[in-house]
């Protein structure tokens, strides 16, 4: 209830009550390294913080943005390079002014099991999304997965509104193909053709006019990717390949920096799995002595 930030609300009050300082709106310019361990981080506003800390970040922009490409191993830059984030959906955030009515709910239904459906023109299309997605394109018409989370928690809008996010992929396994145009993959900014495609699906499958849909926003596949998954979440890229072969341990070639974000093993979603499992890589370490050794 409350939404996400609920769940980052309770790891703030936990952490403050073991005596953690949290620091919002401060960007990391630079992680200071030196001797091939983590000395420090320096932030964009100016102080140089020497105790322990976390950051999220995507996995791709380590070796170009906050650690410096000449204290990593050349093979490890170029494995982050090669990280897939073609992106498997578009997202659309849509304001509404009323609950949507889909013809295929059933009477009975109460708010909560009307708060999560699929919309796809019949099953014999979603299986076709499959093959037109192999070849590389969009089909006529799209596979929208849609929460209204409202229904569930009406705290997160103003009385008699709410809110829908549609997750439109283009097959049944919401994956998209990884070399689509840049029309394509850039179409679910705000007001982009992705935004007025998802909008016209739900409306014609809506018992409401599509006027019900007051504002939206959208982040395309790519968007997505670095945003919440930091690296598709293909075979290829998941269990001990996250993010890249030999590294999936949520060590880095850096003594004392740890990858505790979507990029790392299980990937991206709310659950919280990669923090915990880097903590505990943390607390292995730290009963081994590795960081006593770093200070002497």
């Amino acid at each position: 209830m409350g939404g996400m930030g609920s769940i980052t609300n309770a790891m703030a009050k936990a952490a403050r009550g073991f005596g953690a300082e949290i620091r919002t709106g401060s960007s990391v310019q630079q992680i200071d390294v030196r001797d091939g361990r983590v000395r420090a981080v320096v932030l964009e506003d100016g102080p140089k913080s020497e105790r322990g800390w976390c950051c999220r970040t995507p996995t791709r922009s380590a070796p170009s943005g906050m650690v410096q490409e000449r204290d990593l191993p050349d093979d490890f830059v170029r494995s982050i390079r090669g990280i897939k984030m073609e992106g498997p959906c578009a997202k659309v955030n849509m304001v509404l002014a009323e609950e949507p009515r889909f013809t295929g709910t059933p009477a009975g239904y109460d708010p909560q099991q009307r708060s999560l459906f699929t919309l796809v023109p019949s099953l014999e299309f979603a299986e076709r999304c499959y093959d037109i997605a192999k070849f590389g394109e969009i089909p006529e018409q799209l596979w929208v997965d849609c929460v209204i989370a409202t229904n569930a928690d009406p705290s997160l809008a103003p009385a008699g509104k709410h809110v829908m996010t549609c997750f439109c992929a283009v097959c049944s396994l919401q994956t998209s193909p990884g070399q689509l145009g840049r029309e394509s993959r850039t179409a679910g900014r705000p007001g982009g053709e992705e935004g007025r495609g998802v909008c016209a699906e739900c409306a014609g499958r809506d018992y409401r006019p599509s006027g019900s849909y007051s504002a939206r926003s959208g982040n395309a596949p790519t968007g997505s990717q670095r945003q919440h998954f930091h690296g598709d979440l293909t075979l290829e890229q998941l269990f001990f390949n996250r993010p890249v072969a030999g590294w999936s341990q949520y060590r880095t070639p850096i003594g004392g920096l740890y990858l505790c974000g979507a990029g790392a093993h299980p990937g991206g979603g709310v659950t919280g799995a990669p923090g915990h499992n880097s903590a505990h890589q943390v607390l292995r370490d730290l009963k081994k002595g590795k960081f006593r050794e770093a200070v002497a």
